[in-house]
């Protein structure tokens, strides 16, 4: 049955910023369902393009954009291991390694303003305590 192989890598040039929301949040669990465990997911997207984009856009496009933006950094934010930037390509991108853990998809991410929340909480009454 197609999609019931796992991988130890999968490298995708996927334009992840022209997609739906929804679609790149099932393509994630897509990615999730097909990497074994331990294994690495490597993709890139140009840097600032969806910034760039934004104010050329409609209204509907900004916020899609937007919500696309907090959905990929949730993504970054959990389970990236390793950054690279390549200004040398026109224009410059950056190439994300992810590494997902066990059982933590697709459950993990509709939490994650819930941790970003009390993770800000927790710093601020350290600062005012230092």
């Amino acid at each position: 049955m197609p999609g019931e192989q796992r991988y130890d890598y999968i490298v995708s040039g996927l334009p992840l910023n022209n997609f739906p929301v929804s679609l790149v949040r099932r393509i994630f669990r897509a990615y999730d369902r097909l990497l074994k465990p331990g294994g690495t997911l490597t993709y890139y997207e140009y840097v600032f393009i969806r910034q760039l984009k934004t104010p050329f856009a409609s209204r509907r496009e900004r916020r899609r954009l937007h919500c696309l933006g907090r959905v990929v950094g949730d993504y970054i934010q959990s389970f990236q291991v390793r950054r690279e930037s390549i200004f040398i390509n026109v224009p410059p991108a950056t190439v994300r390694h992810l590494r997902f853990q066990p059982g933590t998809l697709p459950g993990a991410l509709p939490q994650l303003a819930d941790l970003r929340t009390r993770l800000n909480r927790s710093r601020r009454a350290l600062a005012r305590l230092v």
